[in-house]
This record gives C-alpha cells, sequence and structure tokens, in this order.
C-alpha cells in the first residue's frame, strides 16, 4: 500500500465514523438536561444583541387576525372596557341584597333626601372617581352614586378640567380623573 491509498482509506473511515460519532453526540445532547442547558446559554448569547432589542422596546405588537394592539396601549384599554363591567357586577350585587331585604334600597335614599347643592353631588362624584377599585365610571353609575341625574353629573364634570370624558366600545360614556 503506498501512501495515497493509506489516506484515501483513513479518510474513509473517518468520514463514516465522524458521521455515527456526531450522531452519537446529538442523541447524547438531547438526553443530557446539562449539555442542552450549555447549548441553549451559547444560543442566548449568540443572539443577545436581538433579544436585548426585542426585550427593551416598549412597543411590542401583537396580532392576531386583522387586529393589532401595541402592549404599552393595552393596560389603558383593558382598564377602560372592563372597570364599567365590574362596576355594573358590584351594581347587580348590591340590588340583589336589597331585592333579598339585606340592604336599604338608594331609591328611597334618593327619594328621602331633598335637592342636593352642586358641591354636596361635585363630591360624592370626586369620592366616587377616586376610589381605587376602577379607574373609570360610567356616568350612569356616577348618577347613582351622587344621587342626582345623568345630565347634572355631566354637567358638572364638562366644567372639572381634573376629570377626563372616554366612550367605552360599547357606547357608554365613561369617566376618569386625568391623574389615575
Amino acid at each position: 500500500m503506498d501512501e495515497n491509498q493509506v489516506r484515501a482509506l483513513i479518510q474513509e473511515l473517518l468520514g463514516e465514523h465522524s458521521t455515527i460519532l456526531w450522531k452519537e453526540l446529538l442523541i447524547a445532547a438531547l438526553n443530557s438536561p446539562v449539555i442542552l442547558l450549555l447549548v441553549t446559554a451559547f444560543i442566548i448569547w449568540l443572539l443577545r444583541k436581538h433579544l436585548l432589542k426585542f426585550l427593551s422596546s416598549r412597543d411590542i405588537e401583537i396580532g392576531w387576525g386583522d387586529k393589532q394592539i401595541k402592549l404599552s396601549e393595552l393596560s389603558n384599554n383593558i382598564d377602560q372596557e372592563l372597570d364599567p363591567v365590574k362596576e355594573q357586577i358590584d351594581m347587580l350585587k348590591q340590588e340583589l341584597k336589597v331585592l333579598s331585604g339585606r340592604g336599604k334600597p338608594e331609591q328611597l335614599e334618593k327619594e328621602t333626601k331633598s335637592k342636593e347643592s352642586e358641591e354636596e353631588i361635585k363630591k360624592r362624584i370626586n369620592k366616587a372617581l377616586s376610589t381605587s377599585k376602577y379607574r373609570w365610571r360610567s356616568i350612569d353609575s356616577l348618577a347613582k352614586l351622587s344621587l342626582a341625574s345623568k345630565e347634572e353629573v355631566l354637567e358638572i364634570i364638562g366644567a372639572d378640567s381634573s376629570i377626563v370624558l372616554g366612550r367605552g366600545k360599547n357606547g357608554e360614556e365613561l369617566a376618569k380623573f386625568k391623574h389615575r
């Protein structure tokens, strides 16, 4: 055998064994959590710039179908949509208590009180808006809580620059303090 034949034989043997060796190493890596962790860490290290850019971006956009929303807008939108629903549920709970005889109906309270001054109504509106339970309140519930008509509440809110008016997806008028 000459030198060229020996080299060809070695390359042929190494070629066959190297693919077998790589296959065995790959199977061992998948079975070993330590090696899998190291491979994952290496991939993360390789992609660190892209990952940091992605994670530091505050305008991550989520899309489904033809709709898209940015995460920075998500919190305000959720509060604006869910607070009136939570509020209606609480009102229904109060009405159920009244119907079951465990609470005092607001209608009786409203009828027994005389016409309130605008300042007293405004105090009750501010109290309702400042509760930590809801950021957005519907005008209807503010009217109930302040023992005033919807028109009176809208007039008082319109004159107050610290209160913002909005509209829910169902068209319901909403209000909140600017600073909340």
